[in-house]
């Protein structure tokens, strides 16, 4: 507007080329044609007037414009700083409403500050008070900014003066560019950059970046230490020169298949005694092409060992559970899945691979057990004990079993399942049919043969020519007696080793009640490695950990399975043995099962005493005499369960007494408890020889006594050798 008005001043001239002081002409001085020549004049200005006024409007809107149609913020101001226009990006970036500056003075009314030093941006420093000032262009000022609606940013501002066409600074124009996003992305980089060097260096294993050439860019300490360096010194070399030469050729076609398929790739291999396994994943930029490829690699070495040791303690217990033809077995309620131990295929003669549930091992049993059966498995689930004999069908033929099962709670005391045994007890079962069969026959013989020697006798009376024919029938009864208790002998071994399996049945659901936790435990160990694997909490000092406790726990499992194997050999011959070793060994495999019964176990170790016989038997006889304790004790529900095991020396005999507070054994029966097939816990569930056997091994065996009285608690047997 000023420009216009001076414009048209101008064309206001006398023709003495003089402006009037007033800037209006003297009418009165002028004549017709003067008159009609300014009036002329004036018009032709006020037509240029009008032109240059909607010129310079049509500029005005282009700069509108412009300046909307820009991504940044855009703003004009003037000579004083003053804000005379902006776009609609200015004022979002600054989130008004904002007060409009009429000075620089007033920009302190915007917050900012240096990101470098944290220090406020004066009023002065703005790159539109320096164009103002001092005529000079900025570009480029990083700031942090505080928007009025008190959320911070980041932006760059500049500023560049405009000037008149005399050069005189006018005003200025400025550009800000929001750079929140782009400045957080590039801290969100750095911090990443930072954690993936500190992750890779604190990682306890083997990375490397290798190009696709082989030459390695990248590794961390133990990578270099694996190869006995450093990673300074390897970096920039070549792979193919850190490894034996007869892998270089195999490693280099991992490498290529990964470059190929664009697909991670998994392998083993093993150096210097040392069990490694490595991944190799592909690494791409960001148009997807494969650039170069990363190797981890992990020492297996103890995981392998420990994997071989546990493969072979579970071979050793298939073995164990074969030569005992005692199975195991897992069923898991909650999904109704059963699980069976190799054996325990065997015994019910399906196949490995066959799906399990609970109604197939129903459909195995006989079909007059099966009733029997599913009561007491559905009793055992709601707390009862499950200890029961039945039979199966397996291809037509009859099979006689015995089934124990502990129950599993979780933590939360919900039922999971229940982890069970099976031992097949055909071979006893016939044993004692045939054992039977025999007293029976047995029996019936000498009540014949007891009347024909009546009759003979009263024959002899009668005929005395007859009486040499009668001396030598009575020889040959004899002798048939003779060999009728032979085969008596022979049952009574049978039933002893029969016992002796019983116990082992015994022996092997202890055993698997033992290794439970460690089993368990191992599998959290598992767990755990699988879990941390890849976290800032697996090092190698939690690896040596977990192994370390992992191979404790295989090497308490394989001792157990040792003294199960030294309890039940054979023997031969007599030995000398300590009477507490043997103690200890019948207590050491009880105590598991005693210790989830309740049963607190007293043992009063006074005298070191040895004794000359078989350790293994005597140690039966105490196993026999604590399990029949332990079930007294669970049948009456007796609160707070003990044992007491006392030794002690008399008269240079070792004694030996085994009390318990399950209230005793009724008068009426306690001179019958040594009888064979004697027992009060039922078929299914006792044969009655345990007892019988236990007095046999003590006084015919070994020369000693077992005996047995009631105490103001409960039972007391003595054993004297």
């Amino acid at each position: 507007m000023n420009n216009d008005k001076k414009r048209g001043s101008e064309g206001l001239h006398s023709r003495d080329g003089h402006y009037p002081e007033s800037g209006r002409v003297a009418i009165d001085s002028l004549d017709v044609k003067d008159l009609r020549d300014l009036i002329d004049e004036l018009h032709v200005h006020k037509i240029e007037l009008e032109a240059a006024r909607a010129k310079s409007e049509n500029d005005r809107r282009l700069l509108l414009a412009v300046m909307e149609a820009l991504p940044v913020g855009v703003a004009i101001t003037d000579a004083n700083g003053g804000s005379v226009l902006s776009n609609n990006a200015y004022e979002q970036i600054w989130a008004g409403p904002r007060p409009l500056p009429r000075s620089i003075d007033e920009y302190s009314s915007y917050k900012a500050w240096w990101p470098d030093s944290g220090a406020t941006v004066a009023p002065e420093e703005w790159a539109s008070a320096i164009a103002v000032r001092k005529g000079e262009t900025t570009v480029g000022q990083l700031m942090r900014i505080q928007r009025f609606d008190g959320i911070q940013a980041f932006v760059i501002n500049s500023a560049s003066p405009v000037r008149d066409a005399d050069g005189n600074i006018i005003g200025c124009a400025v550009a800000i560019q929001d750079i929140t996003d782009l400045k957080m992305a590039e801290e969100a980089l750095r911090e990443n950059e930072l954690k993936a060097s500190a992750l890779i260096n604190a990682a306890g294993e083997s990375i490397w970046m290798f190009g696709l050439d082989g030459k390695i860019l990248a590794a961390n300490a133990v990578a270099a230490r694996r190869v006995g360096r450093v990673p300074e010194e390897i970096i920039g070399g070549y792979w193919m020169d850190l490894i034996p030469p007869e892998l270089v050729e195999p490693r280099a076609q991992r490498v290529a298949e990964v470059v190929r398929t664009g697909e991670p790739v998994h392998f083993e291999d093993t150096r210097a005694g040392m069990f490694l396994d490595h991944s190799i994943y592909p690494v791409r930029d960001r148009a997807g092409n494969i650039t170069s490829v990363a190797l981890f690699s992990i020492d297996v070495t103890m995981h392998k060992m420990a994997e071989a040791e546990l493969i072979q303690s579970r071979e050793d217990l298939n073995r164990a559970q074969e030569v005992g033809s005692i199975g195991s077995w897992r069923l898991d309620v909650r999904g109704n899945v059963l699980v069976w131990s190799d054996e325990n295929h065997r015994i019910f003669g399906i196949p490995k691979g066959a799906p399990l549930t609970y109604e197939t091992f129903l459909a195995c049993v006989h079909p007059d057990d099966r009733e029997y059966v599913d009561t007491n498995w559905k009793a055992a689930l709601n707390g009862k004990p499950y200890d029961i004999e039945h039979r199966l069908l397996v291809d037509g033929r009859c099979k006689w079993v015995r089934e124990k099962a502990y129950l599993e709670i979780d933590d939360d005391g919900t039922l999971i399942g229940g982890f069970g045994i099976t031992q097949d007890i055909t071979k006893r079962k016939e044993a004692e049919e045939e054992l039977q069969k025999a007293h029976n026959e047995l029996e019936v013989r000498v009540r014949q043969r007891t009347e024909e020697l009546a009759t003979t006798v009263e024959a002899l009376l009668g005929e005395i020519a007859n009486r040499e024919k009668a001396e030598k029938i009575l020889i040959e009864e004899t002798l048939e007696r003779a060999r009728a208790e032979e085969v008596l002998r022979e049952k009574e071994q049978m039933l002893l080793m029969q016992n002796r399996h019983a116990a082992m049945g015994e022996m092997i659901g202890n055993i698997a009640h033992q290794w439970r936790q460690p089993l368990n435990t191992l599998g959290l160990i598992t767990q755990r490695l699988g879990a941390f694997y890849g976290s800032p909490s697996f090092n190698k000092e939690l690896l040596e950990t977990s192994v370390s406790k992992s191979m404790e726990i295989i090497n308490h499992m394989s001792r157990t399975i040792d003294d199960f194997r030294n309890f039940f050999s054979n023997e031969r011959e007599k030995s000398e043995f300590r009477v507490n070793d043997a103690l200890l060994k019948a207590l050491s495999l009880v105590e598991a099962n005693f210790k989830d019964s309740g049963i607190k176990i007293i043992h009063n170790e006074m005298d070191d005493i040895s004794i000359y016989g078989f350790p293994n038997e005597y140690a039966q006889v105490l196993l026999n005499i604590f399990i029949n304790a332990k079930d007294a004790i669970n049948e009456r529900k007796i609160e707070s369960p003990c044992l007491t095991v006392s030794v002690s020396n008399e008269n240079g005999r070792s004694v030996v007494t085994i009390a318990d507070n399950a209230g005793g054994i009724p008068e009426n029966i306690i001179e019958k408890i040594f009888d064979p097939y004697f027992t009060t816990k039922g078929p299914q569930q006792g044969t009655g020889v345990g007892l019988f056997m236990s007095k046999t091994i003590i006084e015919k065996n070994m020369g000693g006594r077992l005996l047995v009285r009631n105490s103001d608690t409960g039972a007391e047997f003595r054993i004297e050798v």
